[in-house]
């Protein structure tokens, strides 16, 4: 393989193929079950792709147009977040809209998507991309500098140990925030009956 694996550390440009959704004309329609899949920036949460929420549009696919596939990476490349998120399992057959941009990692044998998602989200490579944002009003992040981040590459082990503890405390972070709605609904609950009590 390329001698850059043995550096540890690899450009983005070098370990993954990015490229920009599809642009469409805003006067397509929402369409029925024969309208195409497409994930727009508000069909993302902190972590993934919210399927449900997914828009079918009537068009047809552009030429050449790339699908999406479970293990893809979603970057948001405008806005006040400049995240990533994995596509997930149950994708189905659905394209990308712009101006979010795709990163589909070349070899999973060399770099896991989930660890790599993991670390473009995390503060060194956030700190380095929110430094070459672009705009006043509406900052965004160009293509050729998303290239431009550098990737630590430790063993493929040490990968998969890394996303299942982040996997983890998302699971966690979910649960607590679960635990803390409930504790608030039912102290709500006591103060109401409190105020109502004669």
């Amino acid at each position: 393989m390329a001698s850059y694996f043995t550096r540890m550390q690899a450009f983005l440009k070098e370990i993954a193929q990015l490229s920009m959704g599809t642009n469409f004309r805003p006067h397509h329609e929402a369409a029925g079950s024969d309208g195409l899949f497409v994930v727009q920036m508000k069909d993302l949460d902190n972590t993934s792709v919210k399927i449900e929420n997914l828009d079918r549009l009537d068009l047809k696919p552009p030429r050449n147009v790339t699908f999406l596939k479970p293990g893809d990476i979603i970057f948001r490349s405008r806005g006040r977040t400049t995240t990533a998120v994995i596509v997930p399992r149950n994708i189905g057959k659905a394209i990308l809209s712009a101006p979010l941009f795709l990163i589909r990692v070349k070899d999973p044998s060399y770099v896991l998507p989930k660890y790599l998602c993991w670390y473009i989200n995390q503060t060194p490579s956030q700190r380095f991309l929110y430094q070459r944002t672009e705009g006043s009003a509406l900052k965004m992040i160009n293509l050729r500098h998303l290239e431009d981040l550098e990737i630590p590459l430790p063993a493929l082990s040490v990968q998969s140990k890394i996303e299942k503890i982040d996997a983890m405390l998302m699971k966690e972070i979910a649960l607590l925030e679960e635990i803390k709605q409930k504790r608030e609904k039912y102290v709500e609950k006591i103060l109401m009956r409190a105020a109502s009590w004669p």
